[in-house]
C-alpha cells in the first residue's frame, strides 16, 4: 500500500503545520481537485531571482514602523492539476499538506492595502506557504454526495483562498489508515458546523 494512505505519516505531515498550542484531532487523505491559497504581507520586500521570479519575501519592519522600499504584497499559489492532499483538524484550526511535492502556479501583486494583511517576522518564500486557516476564517462550506460513497467538499476562506476536495468512501482506504471513517466524520461534522457561518 503507498505510504501515502499511513496513518503515521499523514498525521506527522499535519503536525508540520499545526499552529502552537493546538493539538491533532482528526485527518485522512482527500484528493484535491483545485487549490488555490492566497496570502497578503504588510511591510515587506519581495527579492527576486535571476530570472524575475519572486524568489522570497523579508520582513521590513524595524522597531514597529515600514522600512524604505516596504510594500504589502500579495501571494496568490494555485494548483489546478489534481493531486493527494492531507486534511486536518486542530481544536480551533484546518490544516491541509500535500501528499507530495507538487509545482504551483503563482500570482504575485504589490497592492495598497488589505484587511487580511499581516507583518512578516521572518523570510519566507512562497513555496513554504502553509495552508492553515482558523475556523472563524472559513466563509463558507458545501459538501455533496459524490459517487461511491465519496463526498464533494468545497471549502471557501474570507480572504478568497478555496479548496475543491474530494472525500473517500468510507472504508475506502484499506488497513492504513484504521481511523479514516471516525476522522472522516469529525471532520464533515466540524465543516458542517462552520457552513455560512460570518
Amino acid at each position: 500500500m503507498s505510504q501515502i494512505f499511513n496513518e503515521q505519516n499523514m498525521i506527522k505531515s499535519l503536525s508540520g503545520s499545526i499552529p502552537d498550542g493546538e493539538t491533532f484531532v482528526a485527518g485522512f487523505c482527500a484528493d484535491a481537485k483545485e487549490t488555490a491559497i492566497i496570502r497578503v504581507y504588510s511591510n515587506c520586500v519581495p527579492v527576486m531571482d535571476t530570472k524575475g521570479q519572486v524568489d522570497y519575501i523579508l520582513p521590513a519592519i524595524e522597531n514597529g514602523e515600514p522600512l524604505d522600499g516596504a510594500v504589502t504584497f500579495k501571494v496568490t499559489k494555485k494548483k489546478y492539476a489534481e493531486h493527494s492532499v492531507y486534511i486536518g483538524i486542530t481544536q480551533n484550526y484546518l490544516v491541509l499538506t500535500e501528499c507530495s511535492e507538487n509545482m504551483h502556479y503563482y500570482e504575485f501583486d504589490i497592492i495598497k492595502s488589505s484587511p487580511f494583511a499581516v507583518d512578516l517576522t521572518e523570510k519566507i518564500t512562497p513555496r513554504d506557504i502553509k495552508y492553515v486557516f482558523p475556523f472563524d476564517d472559513i466563509q463558507d462550506v458545501t459538501i455533496k454526495k459524490g459517487i461511491f460513497g465519496s463526498l464533494k467538499c468545497n471549502i471557501t476562506i474570507k480572504d478568497g483562498s478555496y479548496f475543491k476536495l474530494m472525500f473517500p468512501k468510507r472504508n475506502g482506504l484499506g488497513g492504513g489508515m484504521p481511523h479514516f471513517d471516525e476522522y472522516r466524520e469529525k471532520i464533515v461534522n466540524k465543516l458542517s458546523s462552520v457552513r455560512g457561518r460570518s
